[in-house]
């Protein structure tokens, strides 16, 4: 995922929030004319929502413990 445009996400209530949709909009627009996909890590499980928003590949990170806000947490799986 070297060449890729991420959003990160946290859904809230089981719902993608509005502040990411509109993120995947400019993401997408950034990826077109990067000429590279869109990919977003998702601290939830609205994969299929993310696809259908655009998402061209979407990493779940599925843990109790990063279902509330954490970013210390939130980081540490990102770079693992």
């Amino acid at each position: 995922m070297s060449n890729a445009v991420l959003v990160v996400s946290l859904s809230q209530r089981g719902a993608v929030p509005a502040s990411t949709c509109e993120l995947l909009t400019a993401g997408r627009r950034m990826a077109e004319a990067l000429k590279q996909p869109l990919c977003v890590a998702l601290f939830g499980a609205q994969a299929q929502d993310l696809i259908d928003l655009g998402a061209d590949k979407v990493f779940v990170f599925e843990n109790p413990a990063l279902t509330q806000l954490n970013d210390e947490l939130h980081a540490a799986a990102l770079t693992e």
